[in-house]
């Protein structure tokens, strides 16, 4: 499942990046662009094009960052005191989990991206009512999983 985590990161990541280049052309020609949504999925603040090319750079710094922890997870801090029984499961644990969350991260960036594209162009109004409260419950679902195995593997 951790190779799953890993491509959903890498193919968003990329799609982020595939997306912005092939509507450059289109993109250079407006003055500004929606570069912040609401909780109601409406563009609320107005920025550069060129923005969007930071928010990629950005992408891919918490893409990084996130892989980089990952790989240390006794860097991490639990709850539980950490043994040589359960150290192995422990880390597993945590482990698989920062690689969900790199997942999540830039699955819902790519899709901010891509949407605020098709706002910028005029093909839509915002990014949808949906994307925050989803990318919440799938956060602290996350969260709570982790909590369980975790408690389950001390």
């Amino acid at each position: 499942m951790d190779y799953v985590a890993e491509a959903v990161a890498l193919l968003s990541l990329l799609f982020s990046f595939l997306t912005l280049r092939h509507n450059w052309s289109l993109l250079s020609l407006l003055e500004t662009i929606p570069i912040n949504f609401n909780f109601a999925g409406e563009p609320d603040r107005m920025g550069r094009v060129r923005d969007l090319y930071n928010y990629q750079y950005a992408i891919a710094a918490i893409y990084l960052l996130i892989t980089i922890v990952s790989g240390f997870p006794r860097w991490y801090r639990y709850p539980w005191k950490i043994t040589a029984e359960n150290a192995a499961r422990q880390y597993s644990i945590h482990r698989s989990f920062f690689l969900w969350l790199k997942a999540l991260c830039m699955a819902g960036m790519s899709f901010t991206t891509w949407g605020t594209i098709r706002v910028a162009l005029g093909r839509a109004d915002g990014i949808g009512t949906f994307c925050a409260p989803i990318s919440f419950i799938i956060l602290f679902t996350m969260l709570a999983i982790v909590f369980v195995k975790a408690d389950r593997a001390r």
